[in-house]
């Protein structure tokens, strides 16, 4: 990841895996453990 830590790619590369490995978005794991997209931004907001 670059100097963004991946805040602007992320959403992009995880769609793409999603897409290609035919998952849930929510399904997509870090190497090791743990979820990479935890909650909707949206939902946090309110």
């Amino acid at each position: 990841m670059g100097r963004c830590q991946g805040g602007f790619c992320q959403e992009h590369i995880v769609t793409l895996l999603a897409k290609e490995k035919n998952i849930k978005l929510e399904d997509v794991l870090k190497k090791g453990d743990g979820h990479i997209l935890v909650s909707d931004i949206k939902g946090d907001l309110k």
